[in-house]
C-alpha cells in the first residue's frame, strides 16, 4: 500500500521513489503526537540520491572496459515517508504523508533539447500536466521540427514548464498576489481589485 500511495505521488511530480527502510515506531512516539504510537512507517528516497561516492580507475584507458562513464546524478536527498496508525490508535486518518523534496532536472543526459524548452516557453499552459500533455500531441503530430514522438523525463518537462511558466505565473510567495496576478493576465477579467481590510 505504501509503494502504491508513492508511486502516485511520483507520477504526478515527475519523480521516482525507492524503499529505503522500514520500522515501527515506538509506544512513546518521541517527538511525534501520541496517535502515531506503535505506527508503521515506510520511508523512500529519492532516484537521484547520491550518497556513494566514486573514483577514477586508475588503469590505461586501453585495459578499462571501453563504456561511457557513470550518469551524473542530481545529488537529492529528497524524501517521502509514509506512515499507517496501528489499529489499536484513536487516529481518525488511514495514512500520514511527510513530503519532502524539491523540483530539480533529470539526469542530464536525459534533458530536454533546445527546441522543447523553446516551445514550453512559447506554448504555456496552466499546470504541468497540461504542459506534459500537450507537448506529447505537439511531438506526437510532428508540430515540433526535427524531434519525434520519443520518450521525455516527466522530472525534466516539470522543471522547465516551473522555469518558463511556473515562476512567472506565481511570481510571490502570497498567494493572493499570485491570484491577482493570474487574473490580470486573463483576457476575460475586467476591474479594479479591491483588498478588504481583514481584522
Amino acid at each position: 500500500m505504501a509503494e502504491f500511495v508513492v508511486d502516485r505521488i511520483g507520477e504526478a511530480e515527475g519523480f521516482d521513489f525507492f524503499y529505503k527502510q522500514s520500522y515501527i515506531l515506538s509506544k512513546k512516539a518521541k517527538g511525534l503526537p501520541s496517535l502515531f504510537a506503535g505506527a508503521e512507517v515506510y520511508k523512500f528516497e529519492c532516484s537521484q540520491n547520491r550518497r556513494r561516492t566514486t573514483k577514477d580507475s586508475a588503469a590505461p584507458y586501453g585495459k578499462t572496459r571501453n563504456r561511457r562513464g557513470r550518469v551524473v546524478l542530481v545529488d537529492c536527498n529528497g524524501s517521502v515517508t509514509v506512515t499507517f496508525p496501528c489499529d489499536s490508535s484513536a487516529a481518525t486518518f488511514d495514512v500520514a504523508l511527510d513530503f519532502n523534496h524539491h523540483p530539480h532536472p533529470g539526469r542530464e543526459q536525459f534533458g530536454l533539447p533546445l527546441k522543447i524548452r523553446q516551445w514550453i516557453k512559447d506554448n504555456p499552459r496552466s499546470t504541468v500536466t497540461a504542459q506534459r500533455e500537450d507537448l506529447e500531441r505537439a511531438l506526437a503530430n510532428g508540430d515540433i521540427e526535427g524531434l519525434t514522438d520519443d520518450w521525455y523525463n516527466p522530472a525534466s518537462i516539470h522543471y522547465w514548464w516551473r522555469k518558463e511558466v511556473g515562476e512567472k505565473s506565481y511570481p510571490s510567495q502570497d498567494p493572493w498576489v499570485n491570484a491577482e496576478h493570474i487574473l490580470k493576465q486573463h483576457p476575460m477579467v475586467r476591474g479594479h481589485f479591491i483588498y478588504p481590510n481583514f481584522r
